[in-house]
């Protein structure tokens, strides 16, 4: 067996999700599944991302990661983020990250954003 070959990302899932690990331990597994997990990773990123018993700064890191992903998987986790997050900073920081990534449907979910807002 090649250690390429070997599937981490259950494990450090398990690391990020464990509120008994130290906040660097857990921010620095977060940062490594945005780098390297498969998409099936990406619901748990949102999952913890949305955790209102999680603090702040594992959530920040939890929005950061899918910003790492491959657009197709990455850019609608942020925009589910943006809408869905339990609280302003976590919606704020997804909006950041999706303004970072240039990418062509951004624009236009703004937009959308703005128009809904202005509905109220």
């Amino acid at each position: 067996m090649w250690a390429d070959s070997l599937e981490v990302w259950p494990s450090l899932l398990e690391i990020a999700r464990n509120a008994q690990r130290p906040a660097r331990v857990r921010k620095s597994a977060l940062f490594w599944l945005g780098q390297e997990a498969a998409g099936a990773v990406t619901r748990g990123l949102i999952e913890t991302a949305e955790d209102g018993a999680e603090a702040q700064d594992i959530r920040d890191a939890a929005v950061f990661a899918p910003s790492q992903r491959p657009a197709d998987e990455g850019i609608p986790a942020l925009m589910e983020l943006t809408r869905t997050g339990p609280t302003a900073d976590t919606r704020r920081s997804a909006l950041f990250w999706l303004a970072q990534s240039g990418h062509p449907s951004v624009p236009d979910f703004f937009g959308a954003l703005l128009r809904e807002a202005g509905a109220d």
